[in-house]
């Protein structure tokens, strides 16, 4: 998933930059990559023919036909895994229990959402590609932002409606630890500020209680270091598995 990734770093580093832009849009037109031509991408976008041929040759493509066929590839082949790569994933783990009723929330809060922000640790955001891959399949817009560009943070935030889901992803932090650090430390968002905002708000991470200044709370002890991702995949998995068991196969 190469070219995939590549356009989810992008979407997140250079936020509304053209390339920024360009980017947001080819990962919310997956769906549409079958009809996409030149003329529709400038049109959809406002972008120019000079800036897009610049955007497809720095990802490496001679012509933007390679580049959306490729994309086409690796978009197919982002399917959901079988019953037994989870069990296997799951088993590895073993004594490690996931809240099934604060999944199941915040599976009935995605699946109503039209926008959906996620904020975090970078790494563990990237590895909810299966639940991120369903949401944009079901034409919700799934936006990773860029923790050091605070207030391009703040204006997204602002467009979000009362369905609409701030997510923040940290297994490192207590969220209560993290909320304390956000108020002295100006490169973080305020979490405090954001308590009484309409629209809904999840941590995922640790945490000791359900709900935290209105953030409903996924909670992963701190496990050790070399499990936290895999722990932040079972939950991809996991999340992605009842995604599709409540909306329906992916097209």
């Amino acid at each position: 998933m190469y070219t995939l990734n590549k356009l989810e770093n992008m979407a997140m580093l250079f936020g509304n930059s053209i390339d920024g832009i360009l980017a947001s849009y080819f990962i919310h037109s997956l769906d549409d990559l079958p009809q996409m031509t030149l003329q529709k991408c400038m049109k959809d976008t406002g972008v120019s023919k000079a800036s897009l041929n610049r955007f497809y040759k720095k990802a490496g493509f001679n012509n933007f036909k390679n580049f959306i066929s490729v994309l086409m590839k690796e978009n197919k082949k982002l399917s959901f895994p079988d019953k037994d790569y989870i069990e296997d994933l799951i088993l590895f783990l073993q004594d490690y229990h996931f809240d099934k009723e604060q999944i199941n929330e915040l599976v009935k809060e995605l699946i109503n959402a039209k926008q959906i922000l996620f904020y975090g640790n970078q790494k563990e955001m990237s590895c909810l590609e299966y639940t991120t891959h369903i949401l944009r399949k079901n034409k919700i817009k799934v936006t990773y932002l860029n923790m050091w560009e605070i207030e391009m943070i703040y204006n997204q935030l602002k467009t979000l409606k009362k369905e609409d889901i701030f997510i923040i992803i940290d297994t490192s932090f207590n969220i209560q630890n993290l909320s304390e650090m956000s108020i002295s430390n100006n490169y973080l968002i305020n979490i405090h500020e954001l308590r009484n905002s309409d629209f809904l708000k999840f941590y995922i991470g640790e945490a000791n209680v359900d709900n935290y200044l209105g953030f409903k709370n996924i909670k992963i002890p701190n496990s050790k270091e070399e499990y936290k991702n895999i722990v932040v995949e079972i939950l991809d998995k996991i999340i992605a598995k009842e995604l599709v068991k409540t909306k329906g196969e992916m097209k």
